[in-house]
């Protein structure tokens, strides 16, 4: 009985800790888990008349920009890192520090500013995260153009 019991609770704590797995970058930071991403089924970014496919994480900023689309936004290039544009709403914020962004990266900056990464580095400003370009080649037609459109799928 008292050898059941042991056995019980050593898979329970092994349950427990298999689900409660960190991942860390080289910096020690949480990145993103591949299970907290997924690709969208109701957005995508067009520009230069391509469609650019998104993985989303946080599906609640999806739901609060589903009434203002399609929203057609002006790009401006910050820091030789990443373009930015200022929505005509306000949208939940859950700032954090990343640390480190990747190429493709979509983030909000505050609760307005959207903002597109295209280099990786490393950043001490908290953002809340939106989600990631599925094929970052697709940077290159959003850097040949200053305008974007996010609307349905």
């Amino acid at each position: 009985m008292m050898k059941q019991a042991k056995i019980g609770l050593l898979m329970f704590l092994l349950i427990i800790l298999t689900g409660c797995e960190q991942v860390l970058n080289d910096t020690g930071e949480e990145m993103i888990q591949s299970q907290d991403i997924k690709q969208s089924e109701e957005l995508l970014l067009q520009s230069d008349g391509e469609d650019i496919e998104l993985l989303i994480v946080n599906q609640e900023i999806v739901k609060e920009l589903q009434d203002y689309l399609p929203l057609s936004l002006s790009l401006h290039e910050l820091n030789g890192n990443e373009w930015f544009t200022n929505l005509p709403l306000e949208l939940s914020m859950k700032s954090e520090n990343i640390g480190v962004i990747e190429k493709g990266d979509i983030t909000l900056f505050g609760n307005n500013t959207l903002v597109i990464f295209y280099e990786t580095h490393e950043t001490k400003y908290p953002y809340t995260r939106v989600g990631k370009i599925k094929d970052v080649s697709y940077l290159e037609n959003i850097k040949n153009s200053t305008e974007i459109l996010i609307k349905n799928k």
